[in-house]
This record gives structure tokens, sequence and C-alpha cells, in this order.
């Protein structure tokens, strides 16, 4: 368990209808350019700059995120869940800092139910896994009580606005699956660590960093979407700052068939509040984060969910996810 203390209660920003577009458009191209956000918002070039560096100054951007295909690049994901014997908060520290600085780890949660912890790790084989989970526990192995290792075989992210506006339609990004492999050169390399780090840098900082014309990485780039290694670009937002939480919902499917689960996963994409389904390998299994202003709208996406789909899921749980830290979607080298 953790030390649970007060935590200070963060004032939730005031957004305008300018400032809901420009996330969601944000959300779903994070690295259009402020001319086109204009025209998409009806604003001047001056006044979407000037929302984009308030609402990055207050906190509500926290930065941008390239979605990279690990799987194309012969990577596994793994989430691996912890749950903790008396965790201070110093060691929480230690534990948190140990994951950022590790190349292999990309994620952090934090949670409050039937977890404390997960962290997500891309390896290539399962002795890269294991020498990531072995260093981990050389160090903090004494603090855990329990542990629960999934392999991520499937994920999709649903884009949609985090505002109470209604916008028609949702776009999914779509990692893993059996798309096959693909191989990468140094400088394909060096383009996507670059763009791991700041979604959002220029063009003509990669090119002036890798020493190249901006016409090569502007090629470059434009292929490896055309291979379906880099998927898209966004916003990444600080939920705490627009008033909302994170609930992660775990599902354990039976009985279930391809187009069930077809159903299901529609029925995700098309409700604004769940921006993640997870597959999960072994189990029939399935991850669902959803965002929601409170803990009622959370329990009303669970029992449509239930009521929709009882004849195919035999067990649900819920977790709260209290932090979140995406550090870098492809591992460092």
């Amino acid at each position: 368990m953790l030390e649970r203390l007060p935590q200070e209660k963060t004032t939730p920003i005031k957004l305008d209808l300018k400032d809901i577009k420009i996330l969601y458009e944000l959300g779903l191209e994070g690295r259009q350019s402020i001319s086109k956000l204009a025209k998409k918002v009806q604003l001047s070039k001056q006044g979407v700059k000037y929302k984009i560096e308030k609402l990055t100054k207050e906190g509500v951007i926290e930065g941008y995120l390239a979605v990279i295909d690990l799987y194309r690049l012969g990577y596994v994901l793994h989430r691996v869940f912890f749950r903790f014997q008396y965790v201070s908060r110093e060691q929480m520290k230690e534990i948190i800092d140990f994951a950022k600085n590790h190349p292999n780890i990309s994620s952090i949660q934090q949670f409050f139910g039937a977890w404390d912890m997960a962290l997500i790790i891309s390896a290539k084989n399962v002795f890269e896994f294991n020498n990531v989970l072995r260093s981990f526990y050389e160090k903090f192995d004494n603090l855990v009580k329990g542990e629960m290792i999934t392999i991520l075989t499937d994920i999709y992210q649903f884009r949609h606005t985090y505002a109470d506006q209604k916008y028609e339609g949702a776009t999914t990004l779509h990692l893993g699956g059996e798309l096959g492999l693909e191989t990468i050169d140094e400088f394909d390399e060096k383009i996507l660590q670059l763009l791991a780090g700041d979604g959002r840098i220029p063009l003509f900082e990669i090119a002036r960093q890798l020493d190249v014309s901006d016409k090569k990485v502007v090629y470059r780039i434009k292929k490896l979407i055309e291979r379906k290694i880099l998927l898209g670009f966004t916003v990444l937002l600080n939920k705490d700052k627009l008033d909302l939480e994170q609930y992660k919902i775990f599902l354990t499917l039976k009985n279930t068939s391809s187009e069930k689960e077809k159903d299901l996963i529609a029925h995700c994409k098309f409700n604004k509040q769940v921006i993640q389904l997870t597959k999960v390998l072994g189990r029939n299994a399935l991850e669902v984060d959803c965002v929601v202003h409170s803990k009622k709208e959370a329990q009303q996406i669970i029992e449509e969910i239930q009521v929709k789909f009882a004849d195919v899921i035999s067990n649900t749980l819920t977790a709260v996810v209290t932090s979140e830290k995406q550090i870098h979607y492809l591992p460092r080298k």
C-alpha cells in the first residue's frame, strides 16, 4: 500500500470554446501548423499561438507525443502491475526516478484500487524483459507485495476531446496486431528518438541536429508514416487541470467470439469518455481507460458495458489512475 497523505487540490482551468477546439485538434494531430489550426478554429494565427502558450504556461498542455508502433520494430509491450507494502513518498520518488531513467520503461501509472502502480516495459525478447524486471527487483524487492504481468497485443487509442463539447466521429490509432515487422536504419532511428522526445519539435531543428536538409527529414518522416511505424502525433494534457479523473476498467471475458470482441471495441470507440482499449495476451482480458468528471460517470460506463455484453463478461475490476507519466514512446539508446 502507498502512504496516503492529503493532496493539494488543483484548481481547474476554465476553458472557452476556442480553447476546447484547439485542444481537440491538437489531440487529433499534434504537429499541425498554427496556420492550419487558425483556419479550423476560426481564430487568427496570433490568437491561436497566444492560447497555446497560455494553456502550456497554466499546465494544461504538458507536451506533445509521437505515437510510434513499437510492434512494427520488433518490440513487445509488457505492463507490470505492482501492489506494494507500505511505501513512503520518499520511496515512491525513488521508484519513479528509477522508471524515468530506465531506457526500456515508457510509461508509469499510479492507482488507487486494485493495484498501486503499473510500468510499461518495451523489450524485443523475454530475456531483455526479464533483465529490466530483475533490475527493478534488485532495488525494490522488499517493497513489493504482489505483481501481475500482462503482454499487450493490441492497443486502440481513441481521439476524443477532454471537455464537454460534442464532436461527431472518432479517430482510432491501432498499435500492434499482425502487420509484420519493419526495419529502420540509423537515420530513421535518430528521427524517431527526437520525435519521441518532443512530438512537436520543428523540422528545421531536427535537420539542424542531424546536420541534413529539411527536405530529407520531411521525406523520411513521410516514409515512416506510410510504413505505419509513425502513426501520428497528439497532445499530452493534465487531467487534474481540467477537473477530470481517469479510470482503468479490467474486463475478463468468457465464451467470446471475434464478432463480439469487435462489437465491444466499437462500443468503446463511440463512447466519448473512453480514450483507450487494450487487448491482453492469454486470459481473454481487456483493459478499458476512460476519462470522466465523477465516479458516477465511471459507474455508468461500466454498467453500460456489463449490461450490453453480459453474455461475454465474467468479471470486472476498476482502479482510479491517480498519476500518469508518459516518459518516452521509444526505448532510448
